[in-house]
């Protein structure tokens, strides 16, 4: 085991350089996951926001208007003043003002006029509000050219804004993808990033030429040392997945530890790994330059990281890039992860994809082995 221990004492000389690189990509890892998550809390909190509505029209319609508004949204009540507008508006204090002009009903109901809507600076939300206000107008006019009253338009268009949808979940579909599951998504740049550089660094340095001559006087066949390379190699990734698995454990309190597909995360996350530890080894094998590890590194695992899903999520990817990137394990990782973290209970089919991906993950990572193999052979024949 002379080869094991070699890479061994390297890396216990090299730990603190192999932690600082890890402790860099799990800040970046975590940085990401909380802009991520945060963004998608922006997204689902866009149905409630304070409005300010200026009536100068004081009928029916314009009354009915702000009760409507008032269903999902957060009515604030200002004097019809410009600078105190205007100053509720820099302070947040409301978002958008909404001035409804006089002879509403002439105007905007059977007229062509718009109300004017005034928004917090930089505000992306204004055509949402235009939406409701549209909504409400074309509701109320579709109810009286029904035969209703205007007064009882208005009150069966407030009713409708208050029916709660009644929405029928697919079979197996979980309604929450959980925030911890994010953590799990960005493994692949994690232990790609951290691999290439830790294992590129003890490849170059067992390389070096008084390094290699060493090697080769000692009585160990090409096979034997080949082994004992990816068994201290597959130590130093072993220990990188188990310390990778306490960042969602810790992230969510424990609740990760109550997930019914446990055993599936931790499974796709280990084959993942030998995947990311195949594509390291490959990458070492190839890289001759100490200060060109670092460089081989970002470029592999933000390329790969990029196509397959990590950073955007698969959905939104073109078919044709999907067709590509199939062949490529963090592929099926991300798409093993995406049905785990959406779906309760888990069809036929779905366990199919699921047991695909493994299989894929596995045989990627013997093939980035044996490719490994065969490399290092032909460049200790092309040494002799």
């Amino acid at each position: 085991m002379r080869v094991f221990k070699g890479y061994m004492i390297l890396m216990k000389r090299n730990l603190g350089l192999i932690l600082l690189y890890f402790g860099v990509f799990v800040g970046i890892t975590v940085l990401i996951q909380s802009s991520v998550t945060k963004s998608d809390e922006t997204a689902f909190s866009l149905s409630s926001m304070k409005i300010t509505v200026i009536d100068r029209d004081g009928g029916e319609l314009a009354k009915g208007l702000g009760k409507y508004l008032g269903v999902n949204n957060e009515l604030v009540e200002y004097p019809d003043q410009k600078d105190t507008l205007r100053d509720a508006l820099y302070y947040r204090k409301t978002e958008f003002i909404i001035y409804v002009p006089e002879q509403f009903e002439k105007l905007c109901l059977k007229g062509d006029e718009k109300i004017g809507i005034t928004s917090v600076p930089g505000s992306y939300t204004e055509s949402y509000v235009s939406y409701q206000v549209d909504s409400y107008l074309n509701q109320v006019k579709i109810y009286e050219e029904s035969g209703y009253s205007l007064a009882d338009a208005i009150d069966k268009t407030i009713e409708l804004q208050d029916i709660q949808p009644d929405v029928a979940i697919q079979e197996g579909s979980n309604a929450e993808f959980a925030d911890y599951m994010y953590a799990f998504r960005y493994f692949p740049y994690l232990f790609l990033a951290t691999l290439c550089c830790a294992i590129g660094m003890l490849l170059v340095i067992f390389r070096r030429e008084d390094v290699k001559e060493r090697i080769a006087c000692s009585p160990v066949s090409s096979a034997r040392k080949t082994g004992e390379m990816v068994l201290a190699l597959g130590v130093i990734s072993v220990g990188l997945w188990l310390i990778s698995l306490l960042i969602p454990v810790f992230q969510s309190g424990g609740a990760v530890l109550q997930n019914t597909h446990l055993c599936y995360l931790i499974a796709n996350s280990f084959l993942l790994l030998l995947s990311c530890m195949g594509i390291a080894i490959i990458t070492g094998t190839l890289v001759k330059n100490a200060e060109l590890v670092t460089n081989v590194a970002t470029t592999v695992s933000l390329g790969i990281s990029f196509l397959c899903g990590v950073f955007v999520p698969l959905d939104i990817m073109g078919s044709n890039v999907k067709k590509v990137v199939q062949v490529l394990p963090v592929y099926w990782y991300e798409t093993v992860n995406d049905l785990l973290g959406n779906y309760q209970v888990l069809t036929d089919s779905v366990k199919m994809t699921i047991y695909k991906g493994f299989i894929v993950q596995l045989v990627f990572a013997a093939a980035c082995v044996c490719v490994a193999m065969l490399i290092n052979k032909m460049q200790e024949e092309n040494m002799k």
